[in-house]
């Protein structure tokens, strides 16, 4: 109705009042969605928790979950090798970082053929102090920090500064495949040094300091 409403008309402002509050609403909406979700899910992880007094923990107001996203754990070998990967759910609480396994297999309800029982099994717990998260922009400028105090405290931080490099995950997985392109680089080179003939004294090369 608004696109087809001149500027003039004397409906156009009560229109667009009218679709700024449905717009505000929508969003209280999603926040009051993603809030009662990450309630859930932490009553969902509490449950699986084996320890009385982390379940307690995860069930009090003291806690507040920072994120949780759902991550690839890999398992590589000596080599480099891919051994094994599989899907865990990582919890980033103010206090506390959870990783635990996703069950997608269970008994299932009769009545919504869905898998009951616990949604999740705990792998590991780590306590945290303090929890710092960078969201991080494509200028350093637009870098912001919250950080998390033990206890739910929550402050602003300062921006990132300028220059300032974030070891993150995109860093460390391409220092990853570099390791594995040098290893490869490496095994191939020992496998040609092996196809030689002759015999040849190699001596050391002195390392250059600059």
């Amino acid at each position: 109705m608004l696109k087809n409403t001149s500027k003039g008309h004397v409906d156009c402002l009560p229109l667009q009042l009218a679709l700024t509050e449905l717009e505000m609403l929508a969003e209280k909406l999603n926040e009051q969605k993603r809030v009662a979700d990450q309630i859930a899910e932490t009553q969902q992880l509490a449950r699986s928790a084996s320890d009385r007094s982390l379940s307690k923990q995860l069930n009090s107001d003291q806690g507040s979950l920072v994120l949780c996203e759902t991550l690839i754990e890999t398992v590589y070998g000596e080599r480099g090798q891919v051994l094994k990967s599989k899907e865990r759910k990582v919890f980033l609480f103010n206090d506390i970082l959870i990783c635990a396994n996703i069950n997608v297999k269970g008994p299932l309800d009769n009545s919504s053929l869905v898998p009951v029982g616990p949604k999740y099994t705990m792998k590991w717990s780590a306590p945290l102090l303090q929890v710092q998260v960078v969201e991080v922009g494509q200028e350093a400028s637009q870098a912001k920090e919250t950080l998390f105090q033990h206890g739910g405290a929550k402050h602003p931080g300062s921006a990132c500064p300028p220059g300032k490099v974030i070891l993150g995950p995109p860093r460390l997985y391409q220092e990853l495949q570099d390791l594995q392109h040098d290893l490869s680089v490496v095994e191939e080179v020992t496998l040609l040094v092996g196809t030689l003939q002759g015999t040849y004294q190699v001596h050391p090369t002195p390392l250059l300091t600059i």
